[in-house]
């Protein structure tokens, strides 16, 4: 008796902690936004941001030390006119040769375009703030941190300008010929002749010519008086009395005495070739907003990966060789970029940063080497170079789902009765067990299951040649697979083309992915991404799922990798303007073709293909019953393709897959000027919905909404080739954002409303509700019958208003490919350009009412929870779980009370009802 109460205990309990929505997914929304590795032309500013140009030519500013997110990013039309950038301590200035405009960007990525009144031909920086700028006239100006204009000289003989921020005032040395001492405050100090030759150096006060002549900047002559140096090459500054000479034999610390260099001292150098260099707070761009001491400066010595440095900071100070400290690490990576940064945690707080193109680094402390922490970008940086090879899967199950699923097998096989008794027992015990140790678990909504809506996005990843699975709940990384590791096909730019990957999957069960490259065809486990079967690509150029087994789409027909016992059906595009049917006959494996059509127009948008059941909806309902209690039936043909043509004007086609008949065709006024790019269709249920872009008789965003029926009194067992359509409603609506992508939801048994999913032109993830798209929206005032003929039927209106509440992404911003891409040439004049706005994700939950949704690209990858009938099947977040479980526990603990007085009460009624008859 006790163990069947604690049986029911465990089962209220388990009613008790359904999944909450806002618990099953750890976040409802999701973003990851990419850097566009690799990034070039790294610079820091502000102390510790880094900003770069990214794959795309974007301008990007990342929080490299911190969160490892993107700060800011000024995509190319932003940059537009700037082909030249300027980095000083904490901003950035673009400028084109020719051109009067500048832009001024700062370090919270803010910017403005400041007009000059002269046309710019070079930039310089000055460390003091501002920045000279060189125009076309040769005539040197100096634009001050408030944008003010000073001219400093006119008629510059040369461009080789050596700008020298040292003691307050500000050394300007143009072509090695003449000397300008100008004050920051915009007036001139002096200016003298010289002739140098060609410089290399100028800091400090010292000038290093190419043949490492030493000049030293004497202010009361106001001349550069020069330093006899026949002994010493290849110079290095290291401040105004010190130099550093890099020599193949010896490494050389040399003092600047009256006349003459001096060698005061030789630094042990490393064994092999090395590449010495000198860091300094006065010298480099980024040490005035990082506050360091003037006296701060590091000789370091690169060989490989190897860093030896000597801290020359106290010897400055003193002059005492001693005080001389040397440091010396390794990197574990081959470092591109290395910068000299201030670590605030450090007592020292001085470091040097690590980074390759990708932004993943090392910062090692410059007090004893030690490394202080791995640089690497917040979440992963893959993303597919084909948006349209994106696809989103059920993860496989976890190991303790596999694990239970055995155990009740492994009951059901066992034949003995009392064998299959007592391991249920067990087992159910042995969960109530679990059940009572982690009750705590039942009641912190945090330890519920953090991941019930987890979805797996896989893409092939063709910079780093990998195939890649995120987790749809944190865009975090599942897994990777190196594909070229384990093919063989080599690495970098010799990766072989990649075509398509997809599932199979038939009645819920989950099987493997299968990757196809233009060479190989890879069956990987999507559990673990490892691959567990390789087969060469003898000239397939497309895979479809049939099934358990798959399809290769060859360029004249089909092959099954194996027989099915049913016909099987594709329809083929040829040179986007033909189309052929193919059958494959049961226990077959090769296709015929059964049917072509010639369109003679270029085909700009169809549904989606036959056969491949990861795509099918499921439908609930095969009619709509209307208020005079007749059924309007919907047509449901799953062989329906739908096809939307281009020559003059739009034309719509509906064909039937199996046998290439002409079922419905409609044609767009000439009179519509439409853009043929902007065209995107979606098909489901009995439905298709398709968008374009009118440039006349005015500029539009239309939504067209085609709805297909049987008729009123079409019978449940009419077969499928019989069907006709008897009657097709249509309608168009007017949307106040331009639509770049569509997609529609689905749900797992179709009971959930549909919505149709548009990616705008702003950025907009945007969810509009299917019965609002009803094409059977009455164009006069409904009577109270028609209102109920369908759901939430309105009368039409032409224009859908934006709704805040309709946009998905409405705390996240969305971006896309902005950048114009090269046009594919094609017959008729018609122009394609391949998808560069990204892919929208839809996947079904285990939940009717919740559809997991994500946009991805190679910007930015979002993922959120849609629920176009609300969250029916979910516990709302007011639900007081802990009352619940309370009260039926006290309800429980008042009928085992009660139980033995009833029982009392019911024999003591007995013994009165016997006394009465005696």
């Amino acid at each position: 008796m006790y163990i069947q109460l604690i049986g029911w205990l465990f089962l209220l309990l388990q009613i008790a902690t359904a999944v909450f929505v806002e618990n099953a997914f750890s976040v409802s929304e999701a973003v990851n936004y990419l850097y566009g590795t690799p990034l070039t032309d790294i610079h820091i500013i502000a102390g510790d941001l880094v900003v770069g140009k990214n794959s795309k030519g974007h301008l990007v500013g990342i929080d490299s030390f911190g969160s490892g997110e993107i700060k800011w990013k000024l995509q190319k039309q932003d940059l537009a006119g700037v082909s030249d950038l300027l980095y000083t301590q904490d901003q950035i200035y673009g400028w084109s040769q020719g051109q009067r405009d500048i832009l001024v960007i700062d370090s919270d990525g803010g910017f403005f375009k400041h007009r000059t009144e002269y046309i710019v031909k070079k930039m310089f920086e000055s460390k003091y703030g501002g920045v000279f700028i060189l125009d076309n006239g040769q005539n040197l100006h100096y634009l001050d941190k408030g944008l003010k204009t000073h001219l400093v000289d006119s008629n510059v003989s040369d461009e080789n300008i050596f700008i020298d921020c040292n003691g307050g005032t500000i050394q300007i040395l143009i072509g090695g010929e003449q000397l300008i001492s100008y004050l920051a405050d915009g007036k001139v100090n002096f200016k003298s002749d010289c002739s140098l030759g060609l410089v290399k150096e100028f800091k400090d006060g010292l000038v290093i010519t190419e043949n490492d002549q030493v000049f030293k900047l004497d202010g009361r002559n106001k001349a550069l008086r020069k330093i006899e140096n026949n002994l010493f090459k290849n110079l290095l500054v290291v401040n105004h009395a010190y130099m550093v000479s890099d020599d193949k034999e010896e490494i050389n610390l040399i003092s600047i005495e009256k006349e003459h260099t001096k060698l005061i001292h030789r630094l042990p150098k490393p064994k092999s070739k090395s590449k010495s260099e000198s860091f300094s707070s006065s010298s480099l761009r980024l040490k005035t907003s990082l506050q360091f001491t003037p006296l701060n400066s590091f000789l370091i010595f690169t060989d490989e990966r190897s860093r030896k440095v000597f801290d020359l900071t106290d010897f400055l100070h003193s002059g005492d060789i001693e005080s001389i400290k040397k440091i010396q690490f390794k990197l574990s990576f081959d470092s591109q970029f290395e910068y000299l940064v201030k670590v605030k945690s450090e007592s020292k707080g001085l470091a040097i940063l690590g980074l390759d193109e990708n932004l993943n680094g090392e910062l090692f402390s410059l007090f004893d080497g030690r490394k202080l922490k791995d640089i690497a970008p917040r979440q992963t940086q893959y993303s597919s170079q084909y948006n349209d090879n994106y696809i989103i899967i059920d993860p496989p199950h976890s190991t303790k789902l596999k694990s239970d699923k055995e155990v009740i097998q492994k009951e059901t096989d066992n034949a003995l009765v009392f064998t299959h008794w007592l391991l249920r027992t067990i087992r159910h015990l042995s969960e109530i067990g679990r059940a009572i140790f982690n009750i705590r678990k039942h009641f912190i909504s945090d330890d519920v299951e953090t991941f019930a809506f987890n979805k797996l996005i896989i893409f092939y990843d063709a910079n780093h040649g990998k195939l890649v699975a995120l987790n749809s709940h944190d865009d975090g990384l599942a897994w990777e697979t190196n594909i070229f590791n384990n093919t063989g096909s080599g690495s970098g730019e010799n990766h072989e083309k990649f075509i398509k990957v997809t599932q199979l999957n038939s009645n819920g069960v989950v099987g493997p992915l299968i990757a196809l490259f233009e060479l190989h065809l890879l069956f990987i486990d999507p559990e673990t991404g490892n691959i567990t079967g390789k087969k060469p690509n003898n000239g397939a150029i497309d895979i479809k799922p049939i099934k358990q087994t798959f399809a290769l789409e060859f360029s004249d027909n089909f092959v099954l990798a194996e027989s099915v016992d049913e016909d099987v059906y594709f329809v083929k595009q040829k040179d986007n303007t033909m189309l052929s049917g193919h059958l494959i006959p049961k226990n077959e494996l090769k296709s015929i073709q059964t049917w072509t059509y010639n369109l003679q127009e270029h085909i700009v948008a169809a549904s989606t293909p036959l056969q491949e059941s990861n795509s099918l909806s499921a439908v609930s309902s095969i009619g709509i019953p209307l208020h005079d209690k007749s059924v309007l039936y919907k047509y449901l043909n799953p062989n329906l393709l739908a096809l939307l043509t281009f020559k003059e004007t739009l034309k719509l086609y509906l064909i039937d897959g199996i046998s290439g008949n002409l079922l419905y065709t409609h044609v767009h006024p000439v009179a519509e000027l439409i853009d043929p790019l902007s065209v995107r269709l979606v098909a489901d249920d009995n439905w298709l919905v398709y968008t374009f872009f009118t440039k006349l008789p005015r500029l539009e965003q239309r939504i067209n909404v085609v709805d297909l029926f049987n008729g009123k009194s079409a019978p449940l067992t009419q077969s499928l080739a019989n069907v006709t359509i008897d009657s097709i409603f249509t309608k168009s609506f007017i949307y106040p954002e331009k639509i770049l992508q569509l997609s529609s939801t689905k749900t797992n048994w179709g009971i959930t409303l549909k919505s149709i999913i548009a990616f705008t032109e702003l950025g907009n993830l945007v969810e509009l509700p299917k019965f609002v798209l009803n094409p059977r929206r009455p164009e006069h005032q409904m009577s109270a019958s028609e209102y109920q003929d369908d759901f939430r039927l309105m009368p039409y209106d032409p224009i859908i208003p934006k709704n805040n509440f309709q946009t998905i992404n409405h705390k996240f911003k969305l971006e896309y490919e902005d950048e114009d891409v090269e046009d594919v040439e094609e017959k008729d004049g018609y122009k394609e350009v391949k998808n560069k706005v990204g892919a929208i994700l839809v996947q079904p939950t285990q939940y009717e009412s919740t559809v997991v949704l994500c946009f991805m690209n190679s910007h930015n990858q979002f993922c959120s929870l849609v629920q176009p009938s609300a969250s029916f099947d979910l516990l709302g977040k007011n639900f007081e779980k802990i009352k619940l479980v309370l009260t039926i526990i006290a309800l429980l603990a008042v009928y085992i009370a009660t139980k033995p007085y009833v029982s009392d009460k019911k024999l003591k009624s007995q013994w009165i009802d016997l006394k009465k008859k005696a």
